[in-house]
């Protein structure tokens, strides 16, 4: 996994042809991501989920980890998928929501676009590719503090 990052927006890291933009009102900020065929968006607000650990899916590149809760819809001409995230040293979610018009394309964004962890080179970073398990639940699981809900 060792491309380089054409863009690297809240540790995650966007290959090939991308355009940005930031959008910002006091207690959210979003960006989104545009190339050929796909969107992403990182959402940030002052809501900060904590996850439970115990529920979510992880996915590993090498010696580094992340949580994951992954859900998917698909209609006719788009493919969405909301990944909400966590790094084992981390107090909240992370989310973000990869769109594409097609299968074929959704599955390239997946190989696009990586989470890069802290503290790591973009080098390290987890293709959303290996986050392969799709929840059925829309909503990530969430716990009412950090420490109430560990492995």
């Amino acid at each position: 996994m060792s491309a380089a990052c054409a863009l690297l927006v809240s540790m995650v890291c966007f290959r090939g042809p991308v355009k940005q933009k930031h959008e910002e009102s006091g207690l959210w900020r979003s960006d989104t991501m545009s190339a050929p065929g796909f969107k992403a968006r990182i959402f940030r607000g002052d809501q900060l989920l904590s996850p439970d650990w115990r529920q979510l899916s992880e996915a590993c590149f090498e010696d580094a980890c992340v949580r994951y809760h992954k859900h998917c819809l698909t209609t006719p001409g788009e493919v969405h998928c909301t990944y909400s995230y966590a790094w084992p040293a981390d107090d909240f979610l992370h989310t973000l929501e990869v769109s594409a018009d097609s299968p074929e394309n959704y599955a390239a964004a997946e190989r696009a676009i990586g989470l890069v962890p802290p503290d790591r080179p973009e080098s390290k970073q987890i293709l959303l590719a290996l986050l392969g398990i799709v929840s059925a639940l829309e909503a990530a699981p969430t716990c009412p503090s950090r420490t109430e809900c560990w492995p």
